[in-house]
């Protein structure tokens, strides 16, 4: 999941052309942008600990809370709290009215308040019980931040790259490095010619 435009990319790099990255055309160059875009937007889940696509239209988790997962307030409730936030959607609550080894999944009544999901159905909260949420997490649509920051990764890369080729299409001096006669034991004296 891509978190920039590759034509922000180009706006960033100062329309620099794909001769002067050394491709032969421009859809491979911009195929090559894109490729940068989707590792540095994998990079920005990774860092982050969420899912790949969390930050573009969300995606779909199914998280199982065992019994000591579930939290109880002091009035009685019970509520359980999803890993990633913010919710879009919770698509399913259901109790598992069997055991872990033949787990029979029953749908059960909740509300959501803010990042919590309140069970209208109290479980049994016996180490045995367990709860299963399915619902979609993350953001519709990508944060200016997020995308800011893929931009500047990309671009930074691609412009220290070409700032590396014009360096190495110089011609460089050819240096001669001779020892000569040992000055002492830790130091020599090195001439360079060219």
């Amino acid at each position: 999941m891509s978190y920039a435009d590759i034509s922000k990319v180009r706006d960033r790099i100062g329309g620099l052309d794909y001769n002067s990255f050394g491709f032969d055309n421009e859809e491979g160059f911009e195929a090559y942008i894109g490729r940068l875009i989707d590792t540095a937007s994998r990079l920005v889940d990774r860092y982050c600990s969420v899912p790949n696509g969390f930050f573009k239209g969300g995606v779909d988790i199914t998280v199982v809370y065992r019994g000591r997962d579930i939290r109880v307030e002091d009035g009685g409730g019970s509520y359980i709290i999803p890993p990633y936030t913010p919710i879009i959607q919770v698509i399913s609550v259901e109790k598992n009215i069997g055991d872990d080894r033949g787990p029979v999944w029953s749908p059960i009544g909740f509300t959501r308040v803010d990042d919590r999901i309140y069970l209208l159905d109290q479980p049994n909260l016996n180490l045995k019980q367990s709860i299963r949420l399915s619902m979609r997490s993350g953001f519709i649509e990508v944060d200016p931040v997020i995308e800011s920051i893929v931009i500047e990764s990309v671009a930074s890369f691609l412009l220290e790259f070409i700032r590396f080729l014009r360096n190495e299409r110089r011609d460089t001096p050819i240096l001669e490095l001779r020892n000569t006669e040992l000055l002492d034991r830790f130091k020599q004296t090195v001439i360079a010619v060219g």
